[in-house]
């Protein structure tokens, strides 16, 4: 399955999935067993079976939830699985071509080992939310996450929160291991988030705030700063929702007087400033701490639907089911954008790719993206995503990567679902027309 320099893997998981996907199918398939059934048996991790793995759930303060039972349900569900299995080589369609599904599962990767570091400032000006951090654009919009989490944490309105990752130097978020990047960077993000609503209800309350050209009252006198909150980029307090300010007007003193200051002797200090400012830092090992390695606990089931053409060998996908469980969804445009995006590009790299060099010469016959080709979204049928929630990630409110899941694993499912349909096993990738005539054992002369 895996042949090397050959075929195009982005994700160092593509070659084990593709293999553990076969096994898996073909142990089914001899024993005659829905390949659903087989995944239940075999779930667990680091070799160890389920009731380890619970144990470890609590023991770690995760809830004990099932992930692959659930992800496996939900796809079935959706995929109409149990209408839709059959025995290899049993169903021709109307349409003269040979109906066939495939299914895969495995684990979520998402436990890096990695540092990031993220820098919150309320602009003077207008009151709105800076974060500062360097970083490489990549992935599926996380900079939208990281302003989300931003904005729940302050509650400010995501309208007033902004991040350009190219502009500021000095502060610097994991990057580019995109598949991990929000397990890490969104630790960062939320400490950093946490640490400046404190000080903007310190700021709030506190008779100290001065600027450096005098000092003013506070927004909010005889309160305390566990009296606010902060809700839709307004201060208020808790007690008395309608006594309220915005957070562009709470700094608007301070831009045309200076900036905040504090002096725990409610002096003024010339020339000496403290803005509305934070740094939060995570620093992880993961999966990779030989020390203490974290099991996985979040799991992934995919499904897909093919037709096959036995006398043109043609293959086509009709429908594709991915279900993820990414622990808490944040931003759930960006992951449902990774879904289809990794599906069209696994049913690319199952289909379609390959790297051809000329057996005498060694050079590259198909190096251009006329004569390489991949995928679009013509080449397949609807594609339904589905996400759960566990809550058993590492990272921040139990959430997990999903970058590089679904390109990954989706070339897994297309040899299982050709076996459905011809009743024949095809272990050469690409699965191209010829490859499938000759499982056929036709004379493609």
């Amino acid at each position: 399955v895996n042949k090397g320099h050959t075929v195009p893997t982005r994700c160092e998981m593509l070659p084990p999935v593709l293999t553990f996907t076969m096994v898996m199918d073909r142990v089914a398939a001899e024993l005659g067993m829905d390949p659903t059934e087989v995944a239940f048996k075999n779930d667990g991790a680091m070799g160890h079976d389920m009731e380890w793995l619970n144990n470890e759930k609590k023991q770690r303060g995760f809830p004990v939830r099932d992930s692959l039972r659930e992800c496996i349900d939900r796809g079935k569900a959706e995929f109409k699985w149990d209408e839709s299995w059959h025995k290899p080589g049993a169903r021709k369609l109307p349409n003269g071509r040979m109906h066939g599904v495939g299914f895969t599962w495995t684990h979520e990767w998402e436990d890096s080992t990695g540092g990031s570091e993220f820098a919150l400032r309320v602009e003077r000006t207008d009151g709105t939310l800076s974060l500062m951090a360097q970083g490489a654009d990549n992935g599926v919009d996380a900079d939208s996450t990281y302003c989300q989490i931003a904005a729940d944490e302050l509650g400010f309105r995501l309208e007033d929160v902004n991040y350009n990752p190219h502009q500021y130097r000095g502060f610097y978020r994991m990057t580019p291991d995109s598949s991990t990047n929000m397990s890490v960077n969104g630790w960062a993000v939320r400490h950093a988030s946490r640490l400046l609503k404190n000080r903007i209800l310190e700021y709030a309350s506190n008779l100290s705030s001065v600027t450096q050209r005098g000092g003013f009252q506070p927004a909010f006198p005889n309160t305390r700063p566990e009296d606010l909150d902060i809700k839709d980029s307004f201060i208020f307090v808790k007690s008395d929702p309608s006594r309220r300010m915005s957070i562009a007007d709470f700094v608007r003193l301070a831009g045309e007087s200076g900036p905040f200051s504090t002096d725990e002797f409610l002096g003024t200090r010339v020339g000496w400033s403290e803005p509305l400012f934070s740094l939060g830092y995570h620093m992880q090992y993961g999966a990779y701490n030989p020390a203490n390695p974290r099991p996985r606990f979040c799991r992934q089931a995919h499904f897909m639907e093919v037709e096959v053409d036995t006398e043109m060998g043609e293959i086509f996908v009709t429908r594709v089911v991915n279900v993820n469980d990414v622990g808490k969804v944040i931003n759930r445009m960006s992951c449902e954008g990774q879904q289809y995006g990794g599906t069209i590009m696994g049913v690319s790299r199952a289909k379609f790719e390959e790297v051809v060099h000329d057996p005498v010469t060694g050079v590259m016959l198909n190096g251009n993206l006329l004569d390489y080709k991949i995928s679009t979204i013509k080449d397949m049928g609807p594609i339904n995503t589905q996400l759960v929630e566990s809550g058993m990630g590492y990272g921040p409110y139990g959430l997990i990567g999903i970058g590089e899941d679904i390109a990954t694993v989706v070339p897994g499912l297309l040899g299982p679902a050709v076996y459905n349909a011809i009743g024949k096993w095809i272990y050469d990738f690409p699965i191209t027309p010829s490859k499938v005539l000759t499982a056929l054992g036709k004379d493609q002369a």
